[in-house]
């Protein structure tokens, strides 16, 4: 029971997702854009390892401290759900939380020393302190914390270039992987968790309210949270559409009938169901559909792999 409950209070599956982006932006992004030009990675296997285990550890430290903090809220919009204070203590919690984050700064140490500069472990030392901040203050405010999570879960998309491009720095070479691609995949993750942040605050409207927060469906209604979302949702289906008319262009069906399955349709249906929600249940099951289009989106990276 334990094992299980701190695998929920970390939020594996979320975690789990992180760890495919990641993997996915170095094997299918990064070594086959290289490949082409017979460049050999710069960043090791190890580097990237421990930047992958340090991204995770800092996240997972921050979904620890977000529900240590977040006892009043939970009582109210998941009281059957509780961890911290039932079967995790609250001491427990805030110990997981230090041994979490500190670990996490410390496996960033040798990835930060590999590229030339320690002083890049500022990066998870700034994520860590944005995910405090966020679960202490900003998630109670309008759009801040949104805005932070959306811009976080972008930035695992970018860290994996921008330590092979530190590393090839260093060893003068010239940074050759193409960046639209990342471009594109790092606004797909903005867009889409964005959009999902703002589902959730609409799931947990009662709680927030309760606890004084200024969520924006609280603010602004929740009819102008949905137009919000949905706005987000149709960026995406549009982005996308103008990607699967690039792939027409070039005769790559496959990618573009993959986009309409796994990206377009789930969008379109996610913009239904939030539309439509009305109760708890409702924009539960849009943020759980919203995680899916995320998911197809990421998995995209293989069939840009072997189709290129």
């Amino acid at each position: 029971m334990a094992i299980l409950s701190f695998l929920r209070i970390i939020r594996f599956q979320n975690l789990a997702i992180m760890a495919l982006t990641m993997l996915l932006v170095k094997w299918c992004l990064i070594d086959t854009l290289l490949g082409f030009e017979n460049i050999v990675p710069a960043f090791s296997n190890l580097g990237f390892a421990l930047l992958v285990i340090s991204t995770l550890l800092v996240a997972a430290g921050g979904y620890v401290v977000n529900d240590y903090l977040d006892t009043d809220i939970d009582a109210v919009n998941k009281s059957d759900k509780i961890i911290v204070g039932n079967t995790i203590s609250k001491s427990a919690a805030w110990n997981s939380y230090v041994a979490l984050s500190l670990t996490g700064l410390l496996a960033a140490a040798l990835p930060a020393w590999e590229i030339g500069n320690v002083n890049y472990v500022l990066i998870q030392v700034v994520s860590g302190g944005l995910l405090w901040f966020y679960s202490y203050s900003y998630k109670r405010q309008v759009l801040i914390g949104n805005l932070v999570v959306a811009g976080l879960s972008a930035i695992v998309v970018l860290l994996p270039v921008y330590y092979e491009a530190m590393a090839e720095e260093k060893l003068n070479n010239t940074i050759s992987v193409n960046l639209f691609f990342v471009k594109a995949y790092f606004a797909f993750a903005f867009l889409t968790t964005f959009s999902r942040e703002l589902i959730k605050d609409m799931e947990d409207l009662e709680g927030d309210k309760s606890a004084g927060c200024k969520t924006f469906p609280i603010v602004a209604g929740v009819v102008a949270a949905k137009i919000l979302a949905i706005l987000f949702s149709f960026t995406v289906i549009a982005a996308v559409g103008y990607i699967q008319y690039l792939q027409y262009e070039t005769q790559d069906y496959i990618s573009m009938i993959y986009f309409l399955i796994a990206v377009q349709i789930p969008s379109l249906w996610l913009v239904i169901k939030t539309a439509r929600a009305k109760k708890k249940n409702d924009f539960h099951f849009a943020s759980t559909l919203s995680k899916v289009v995320m998911v197809g989106g990421i998995l995209s990276m293989l069939v840009f792999k072997y189709t290129l």
